[in-house]
């Protein structure tokens, strides 16, 4: 799965749009979480898929800004190339 590399590589304002809108926003979230999960099974990933199974649209809200202060998502840590 290489959702997540298509989803960092939009502009952040395409990202903050995709997730503001609620479904479209939902899916987007459990795609990019699970698509990093699969690359790299890192406790961060999986912390951050179960956290955003259990809080749903609230830690959606906080991902949103922290999205739009850093340019990436909420406890997703995408595997370094070497």
């Amino acid at each position: 799965m290489h959702f997540d590399e298509w989803f960092n590589e939009q502009e952040r304002l395409v990202k903050i749009i995709f997730l503001f809108i609620p479904i479209v926003g939902w899916l987007i979230e459990i795609l990019v979480r699970v698509s990093t999960l699969v690359k790299s099974q890192s406790t961060t990933n999986i912390l951050g898929l179960i956290i955003f199974v259990i809080g749903g649209y609230i830690f959606q809200f906080f991902d949103l800004i922290y999205l739009t202060i850093t340019d990436k998502m909420l406890l997703v840590e995408e595997k370094e190339d070497v």
